[in-house]
């Protein structure tokens, strides 16, 4: 016997909350994690936001690059017209960020379970982003 759910406004809208409240959850684990952490390069990266996948299985968390003092920005970040040996050492840092990301993944997962209230732990992909201008530079993804 099967059964069937229909999908409800208020069905649907309860999924919606309870997912945005896993997503404010896993922020905050995340947060706290990266501030906390041995490796400086993860020490570097704020929390920008976590987006769901539509059953919550895995979550994108985007992250910003953030050279030297804690969660202050770089005042010489590039910008448009910067020196292509300015791009490089962000590339450079991006990557060392991705490596570092990599390396923590199962930590920062096991961290998320340690906050959370599921019976699972989603699986995180991560994506660092740079800030220019006021805009963001987006760079690969990379899943743990």
């Amino acid at each position: 016997m099967e059964f069937i759910v229909r999908e409800t406004s208020r069905n649907s809208g309860k999924m919606a909350r309870k997912l945005a409240q896993l997503c404010a959850q896993v922020h905050d684990a995340i947060r706290f994690a990266l501030a906390g952490a041995a490796d400086s390069r993860l020490r570097e990266l704020l929390v920008q936001e976590v987006r769901p996948a539509p059953d919550g299985a895995r979550l994108g968390v985007v992250l910003m690059l953030v050279r030297g003092c804690g969660a202050a920005r770089d005042v010489n970040a590039p910008h448009r017209g910067s020196t292509a040996e300015e791009w490089s050492s962000w590339q450079d840092d991006i990557d060392a960020a991705y490596d570092a990301l990599r390396k923590a993944g199962p930590w920062l997962r096991r961290q998320v379970a340690s906050e959370i209230h599921r019976k699972r732990t989603p699986e995180l992909a991560f994506q660092v982003l740079v800030a220019q201008d006021d805009t963001f530079d987006e760079t690969e993804e990379v899943a743990s």
